[in-house]
C-alpha cells in the first residue's frame, strides 16, 4: 500500500478524486489502519501526491480564485510518517470547527460542501468536533501561509493540538489577529506581535512570552451567565463571553509571564451575578475553577505585581477570597 509503481499511483489518484469522499474516508481508514499496524520505528515514506491527498481535502471558491485545504487527516499515527516534505500553505486550521461563519462560499471539485466534510470528518473521527492533530510529527508548518493569515491577516486555530512543532523564525508581523480556541500550542515558540489582539479560550499557551500582555483575572473565569433571580433562571451575555476571550478564558498560561490583574470586588461581582443563590454548587464551580488558575495554569505569571509560583498558591489563595 506504501509503495506503489508510477502507474498505480496514477490510478489511485484518480479514483481517490472521482469516487466521492466517503469513499476517500474508506481509504484514509484502510491506511490509517495500516500505519498503526505496521510501523516498526522508522518513519513510514508515503509518496508525496498520495499522502497529500489523503491529508487534505481542498476547497474552491466559484470562480476558482481562492482555494483552502482542509486537514481531514490528522492523529497521533501521524507521528509515525515523514510529513517534512508536505506543503502547509493555504491550510485552514479552523474552517472545520468554524464552517457555520465560514468566510467563503467553499466546495470540493466534486461538488461537496464544508458541511459534507464536516459531517463525514465527524463520524471518521467519531468526535462532534473535528480534531486537527500534528502533534509530535516532524511537519514543517508555516502559520504565515495558512488560509486565514493569506486572506484575512489572522492567524485562527480551533481544535489544534501542535505539541512538538517549531514555530519560530516565522514573521507575524503583517498578523492582526491571533484567536487560540480549545488547542495546544505549548512551548512551539510563537512569537506574537504586541500589535496584534490575542483571544483564546480553553487552550493551553504554557512556555510562550506573553510578558509585554496583560489580562483580568476575573473576567478570565467569566462563563457568560446571568442569573435572574426574580425569574429564577440563567441566560448568556454575550458580551462577557466576548470579555473573556479578550482574557484568554481558562486557558493555561503556565510560564509565560503574563501579568493578570485580580480584583476581589470584582470578583464578588461576577459571583453575584451568575451564581443561583438557591443552588451553591454554581459557587462551588468559581470556586474551584479559580483554585485549578492558581495551581495549575497561571504557574510562572505576575498575579497582582507577584510571580505566581507553586510555594505561593496558598497565601495568595487566601488573599483573594
Amino acid at each position: 500500500m506504501f509503495t506503489m509503481d508510477e502507474l498505480e499511483i496514477i490510478q489511485f489518484l484518480k479514483d481517490f478524486s472521482n469516487k466521492g469522499i466517503k469513499y476517500r474516508n474508506e481509504i484514509r481508514k484502510e491506511f490509517q489502519k495500516k500505519i498503526e499496524r505496521d510501523y516498526k520505528g522508522e518513519k513510514i515514506i508515503i509518496d508525496k501526491r498520495i499522502l497529500d491527498a489523503l491529508l487534505f481535502e481542498k476547497m474552491y471558491s466559484q470562480n476558482d480564485n481562492v482555494i483552502a485545504k482542509i486537514p481531514v487527516w490528522s492523529g497521533q499515527f501521524l507521528q509515525k510518517v515523514d510529513l517534512s516534505n508536505i506543503d502547509f500553505s493555504d491550510v485552514s486550521f479552523c474552517m472545520l470547527d468554524d464552517y457555520r461563519n465560514n468566510y467563503y462560499d467553499f466546495k470540493t471539485r466534486d461538488g461537496y460542501s464544508i458541511q459534507n466534510i464536516f459531517d463525514v470528518i465527524s463520524s471518521f473521527q467519531n468526535l462532534s468536533f473535528p480534531k486537527v492533530d500534528y502533534s509530535m510529527t516532524n511537519a514543517h508548518i508555516d502559520l504565515t501561509k495558512s488560509f486565514e493569515a493569506k486572506n484575512l491577516n489572522k492567524i485562527v486555530l480551533m481544535n489544534c493540538d501542535f505539541q512538538g512543532l517549531d514555530f519560530s523564525n516565522q514573521d507575524f508581523s503583517s498578523i492582526k489577529e491571533f484567536y487560540i480556541w480549545i488547542s495546544d500550542v505549548s512551548y512551539t515558540n510563537i512569537t506574537i506581535p504586541e500589535t496584534a489582539l490575542l483571544k483564546g479560550a480553553v487552550s493551553n499557551l504554557s512556555g510562550l512570552d506573553l510578558s509585554r500582555r496583560k489580562i483580568d483575572g476575573v473576567s478570565y473565569l467569566d462563563n457568560g451567565q446571568k442569573y435572574d433571580k426574580e425569574n429564577n433562571f440563567k441566560y448568556t451575555l454575550k458580551e462577557a463571553l466576548k470579555e473573556s476571550e479578550l482574557n484568554l478564558s481558562h486557558c493555561i498560561l503556565n510560564n509565560t509571564k503574563i501579568s493578570i490583574d485580580f480584583d476581589n470586588k470584582k470578583y464578588q461581582q461576577l459571583i453575584d451575578r451568575s451564581c443561583s443563590n438557591q443552588n451553591s454548587n454554581d459557587e462551588i464551580y468559581y470556586s474551584k475553577n479559580l483554585d485549578n488558575a492558581l495551581n495549575n495554569h497561571w504557574n510562572g505569571c505576575y498575579l497582582n505585581g507577584n510571580l505566581n509560583n507553586i510555594n505561593e498558591y496558598v497565601s495568595i489563595e487566601k488573599n483573594i477570597k
